[in-house]
């Protein structure tokens, strides 16, 4: 049940549930490379940098690290070798960058490449990746979604690339356990009303920060950005 409406409100055409984000996360990368295959990301959650740095000793994945706000710098690693998998963190931890998801992805299409996005940040209330280009979502649904009551992640996106990872999820593990998914749709309930109210006092917050004498910069994007076709930075 929890993957249907995961699907349904990420606009994807099927869904899997995964015990965590990272299992999620891990699990569509194992299920679309191969050993040598590149990736071009831009990651800089601990967990997942650790993820890339480790795992492609395994696999013998190539991983280029690229600022992917930088479109020219996009353009010039896909110049550079093939690559398998564009991954977009967006809201990016801990800056919260936002990326122009609508670009990089048709950029990465031309070169053949899979797109997958991380939105873990912003959730299918503020921000749906796939209606953005994106091939696949590979999110947490332990924060917003699930309102912190209950550990999660999902796939969502096109059929075949979920029922890979679905695939792969039988055989490693890292399902989502029943009760989990139970207490995660009671948060689905809630979370057009919990995200109006994230945003509206986040943005309080970062407008307080901004006029403070002692903090230098804020990093905070304004909602809007995510839901526009074309994000840009606020």
């Amino acid at each position: 049940m929890f993957e249907h409406k995961i699907a349904e409100l990420e606009g994807g055409e099927k869904a899997v549930a995964f015990a965590s984000g990272m299992a999620a996360i891990a699990t569509s990368l194992l299920s679309i490379l191969k050993t040598g295959d590149s990736v071009i990301t831009h990651n800089k959650y601990t967990a997942q940098r650790t993820y890339f740095s480790r795992n492609r000793f395994r696999t013998r994945n190539n991983v280029e690290w690229v600022d992917l706000t930088d479109l020219s710098a996009l353009d010039a690693a896909l110049s550079r070798r093939p690559a398998k998998v564009l991954f977009i963190e967006c809201p990016a931890n801990p800056l919260v960058e936002i990326v122009d998801i609508p670009a990089a992805a048709k950029m990465a299409h031309d070169k053949g490449l899979t797109v997958i996005v991380d939105s873990s940040w912003a959730g299918p209330y503020v921000m749906r990746p796939l209606e953005m280009g994106a091939d696949l979502v590979a999110s947490s649904a332990s924060k917003y979604i699930g309102h912190n009551e209950a550990m999660g992640g999902y796939v969502t996106g096109k059929a075949e690339l979920v029922s890979q990872a679905n695939n792969y999820m039988l055989t490693f593990g890292g399902v989502m356990a029943p009760f989990n998914a139970l207490l995660t749709i009671l948060g689905l309930k809630t979370l057009h009303v919990r995200m109006d109210r994230h945003c509206e006092n986040a943005m309080e917050i970062a407008k307080f920060l901004e006029g403070h004498p002692k903090i230098q910069r804020v990093h905070y994007p304004d909602s809007r950005a995510t839901r526009n076709t074309r994000s840009q930075n606020a």
